[in-house]
């Protein structure tokens, strides 16, 4: 005889599937093809969603649409010109509704003034992002530019001078409300 299983006394060899201290799971234990079943159900669903989030949160792949200016004052529309992107004044913030319209620098009024348009361009799908320039209607100065798309679902928009690093990022947000043909958005409520 050898040892306690002998000839006579000999044990079925399973397989351990799960060993966690002093308990384990074998393939013949109906508790543990259940557990395993579940198990398994769990991780596929946890992976699922593990790769489903980050393609959710992936930001838009262009420019295009209605912003909200970073000081909540003006609306712009960003879109397709040519194979680039344009961003003109469509909405414009007034306290009362018989305020004047706010003139360019050259005594024309804002409303319409392509102010942001792209030249290139310089990102990747995961990181959408385009050079081109920003000028400021109320004075006429103009500005290099970098628009980038974030996860978050802005637009930030750095304007400036020779170098990215001496310049100013505006985070812009997607504008829902009602714009209207004169560009005058009422109140206080830009969103509204």
């Amino acid at each position: 005889m050898k040892g306690k299983e002998g000839f006579f006394f000999k044990k079925k060899k399973q397989k351990t599937f799960c060993k966690l201290g002093r308990a384990s799971f074998t393939a013949t234990d109906p508790v543990s093809k259940k557990f395993l079943r579940r198990f398994f159900q769990k991780a596929a669903t946890f992976f699922l969603l593990l790769f489903a989030l980050p393609a959710a949160a992936q930001s838009p792949s262009t420019p295009t649409g209605r912003w909200l200016t970073a000081n909540r004052q003006a609306v712009i529309q960003v879109e397709p010109c040519g194979a680039n992107f344009c961003g003109r004044i469509i909405g414009i913030i007034v306290l009362h509704a018989g305020d004047p319209m706010p003139l360019d620098w050259l005594g024309r009024p804002q409303c319409g003034f392509v102010m942001l348009r792209t030249k290139r361009h310089t990102g990747t799908a995961t990181e959408p992002r385009w050079a081109g320039s920003v000028q400021d209607p109320r004075d006429g100065n103009s500005y290099d530019a970098i628009i980038a798309m974030r996860p978050d679902g802005k637009l930030h928009l750095r304007g400036y001078v020779a170098v990215p690093l001496f310049g100013e990022t505006q985070r812009w947000t997607p504008f829902t409300g009602e714009t209207f043909a004169d560009c005058r958005l009422p109140g206080n409520n830009p969103n509204g």
